[in-house]
């Protein structure tokens, strides 16, 4: 499972990096998400302690997931896995949906963060079952 575990924090940085560049979906997440600020603004106000904190809170999370996965559910299968972060996914999104609403945040915002928690869930499933 520490494979798994390296694979999947691995993974989650990859996908965030490609997530939410200037290539992908980055551009439109930052016009939503700080409306008429420049990407130079945007970056020149950014967290110095983001990085690492995104670091911890993925290595929390992906720990969880070993529980939750492992002994808990006792999945051993990548179909299992699969079904089980797919289900993780909708219930974050359906879970944080309210706060949405209440908020009246941009909803590009919630999808693009939303698709990415998605993604990060499934994909953390996956590697911590494979690499078991």
């Amino acid at each position: 499972m520490v494979w798994g575990a390296v694979a999947s924090v691995g993974l989650s940085m990859v996908l965030g990096f490609l997530w939410y560049s200037p290539f992908s979906l980055g551009k439109l997440w930052m016009k939503a998400t700080f409306p008429g600020q420049t990407y130079t603004e945007i970056r020149e106000g950014g967290n110095p302690a983001a990085w690492p904190l995104t670091m911890c809170s993925c290595s929390i999370l992906v720990s969880v997931l070993h529980y939750f996965v492992g002994p808990y559910l006792g999945v051993t299968s990548v179909p299992a896995a699969l079904k089980v972060g797919l289900a993780l996914s909708v219930t974050d999104f359906l879970a944080n949906f309210p706060h949405q609403l209440y908020n009246r945040a941009s909803l590009v915002t919630y999808l693009i963060d939303h698709s990415y928690n998605a993604a990060v869930f499934t994909s953390s499933c996956l590697c911590l079952v494979y690499f078991s």
